[in-house]
């Protein structure tokens, strides 16, 4: 008889208690940890979390992404050997985010409710509709995707680490390799960044849909040409993802 690997997820106090991510990334974070056990990272795809949650893959992309910019996992691209193919994406839980930089901090334990006081009850009423419950999740989603222009504006720069910088860097790479001339430069790189940081959160593209779609713009004889900054990417997204998609309908 074939047994189903067991294996335990961890959600540590500083996740659980962090009121900038909502309960099913932390859940997520959960399920990343128990699937790093194996290899010592994740290399599951959106899609496995999306069908494995019953949400979008956007809105998987959106829990990452949370988790990301709290330190409490990194997210990196393998590539292909000698390709700008991307093989897997690997996320990778943070031991050290106590010790990370974070934009907020975390509520402290002892300004917590403690459930087993006798009023807990009563200080904390429960709708148990799980109408209400959704139409609560979608508002606290919906408000962690606002945009606030001033505040990007004012940021100094995006980090190495960061998926928009990520896929800034790898936008530059696929135009080096069609033209060796093309030179590095970090200012630039953090322009893209800003306009690619702009998609996935505006827009709500999928990380890795945005790299296929780079991949693919720089093989393209024509695109190659016309997608030479993170600007034009944002501007040509939706044609480009309609080109790609009918190309491989085709192949």
């Amino acid at each position: 008889m074939n047994m189903r690997k067991s294996y335990y997820a961890v959600i540590p106090a500083a996740v659980r208690y962090d009121n900038r991510i909502i309960p099913h990334a932390k859940l997520l974070y959960g399920e990343i940890t128990a699937l790093c056990n194996e290899k010592g990272y994740c290399w599951a795809t959106n899609d496995y979390f999306s069908s494995l949650y019953s949400v979008s893959k956007r809105t998987i992309s959106t829990w990452i992404k949370s988790l990301c910019d709290a330190g409490y996992i990194t997210s990196d691209f393998v590539f292909e050997n000698d390709s700008k193919k991307v093989k897997v994406r690997c996320l990778k839980v943070e031991s050290n985010f106590y010790t990370r930089r974070m934009k907020t901090s975390i509520p402290s334990r002892s300004k917590l409710h403690d459930p087993h006081e006798e009023n807990f009850a009563e200080n904390n009423t429960i709708n148990n509709s799980s109408s209400q419950l959704s139409e609560t999740e979608k508002n606290q989603e919906a408000e962690k995707q606002k945009v606030d222009d001033k505040t990007i504006k004012a940021s100094k720069k995006f980090e190495a680490d960061s998926e928009p910088y990520k896929l800034a860097l790898y936008l530059e790479n696929c135009i080096r390799f069609n033209e060796p001339k093309f030179p590095h430069s970090e200012q630039r790189r953090q322009r893209w960044a800003k306009d690619i940081d702009r998609m996935l959160r505006i827009d709500k593209i999928d990380p890795d849909e945005a790299a296929a779609i780079i991949a693919w713009s720089q093989k393209d004889s024509f695109w190659r040409s016309n997608i030479l900054s993170g600007k034009k990417l944002r501007e040509k997204y939706p044609q480009l993802l309609m080109k790609m998609n009918q190309n491989q309908r085709l192949s």
